[in-house]
């Protein structure tokens, strides 16, 4: 069996976040054949991603946060939280700077997240490139618009019944700061950084990266051998493609990911994930 990884923003979605029609149409030519076993894997909350495939009528399965969470339609597949104590140690790394977090149905920020991502983005406005400053626009229109809750007291949330975190995000236009929370994120047992941009952190359990999904969906799905398939563009898509047997890199990637890949198919733009998904019907 084929386990086809496919990330979202810069792959899947273009520049509109909108799957293509020939995108829609290339997954569901493979969703239903027993040779394939197609996912999403991204970075975002798998909350959000079912609401992306349920508006495509995409019925394939996905993982969130960067490995973390994964389901095919209501079913659970595996679960990969912070335990209480890496969490509470994470927040006192961080707190000094904007954050959120994800459970498994909501993000939560600080109450004053928007005013203080504001003030970092326009004190480092001079140093950022066009795209990095209009991407905070972007941010607060796609993310925090969307299953946002704010925290008032973030030890407390901690009481509640079966509260799990997967996942702590930060936007960090200053390259300095940036710098120095990855410092002391790397001394903490259990927790590791990632991104998908140069002005941002994804934090994660050390063991989870979105490479060691297809090892999980091995054992999901009692396989002894399966080739493993990588199409993404984005640097938290590197433990993908490492561990891949072949690794489809879109155009618009970074170039760490086309160093890793087997194949370079269009960007985002012109469909490349229906590319790669022709490609793979021969290999």
């Amino acid at each position: 069996m084929k386990l086809i990884g496919i990330d979202l923003d810069g792959t899947l979605l273009n520049s509109q976040k909108e799957i293509s029609k020939e995108n829609v149409e290339a997954l569901r030519s493979i969703a239903n054949d027993d040779d394939y076993f197609v996912f999403i894997c991204s970075g975002r909350p798998a909350f959000n991603i079912k609401e992306l495939l349920d508006k495509y009528d995409l019925d394939i399965a996905y993982v969130g946060s960067n490995g973390g969470l994964a389901y095919k339609g209501e079913e659970l597949i595996f679960e990969l939280p912070f335990t209480k104590d890496q969490a509470k140690n994470i927040y006192e790394t961080i707190k000094d700077q904007p954050f959120l977090t994800y459970n498994k149905n909501s993000r939560f920020g600080e109450k004053d997240h928007v005013d203080r991502l504001e003030k970092l983005f326009q004190s480092s406005a001079h140093v950022l490139t066009e795209e990095e400053f209009n991407s905070f626009e972007n941010y607060k229109k796609n993310v925090l618009a969307d299953h946002l809750k704010e925290i008032d007291d973030f030890h407390a949330m901690f009481d509640e019944e079966d509260f799990d975190i997967f996942k702590f995000f930060m936007y960090l236009p200053i390259y300095e700061i940036k710098l120095e929370i990855q410092e002391k994120l790397s001394k903490l047992d259990g927790v590791y950084a990632t991104e998908s941009e140069r002005t941002n952190l994804e934090i994660v359990p050390a063991h989870v990266n979105k490479g060691m999904v297809f090892k999980h969906l091995e054992d999901y799905l009692q396989l002894d051998d399966s080739v493993r398939i990588a199409i993404g563009d984005s640097l938290n898509d590197l433990e993908m493609f490492e561990m891949a047997d072949y690794g489809f890199a879109m155009e618009n990637s970074y170039q760490e990911i086309k160093d890793l890949a087997t194949h370079h198919v269009a960007n985002n733009d012109e469909h490349g994930v229906a590319e790669a998904i022709e490609i793979i019907k021969s290999l």
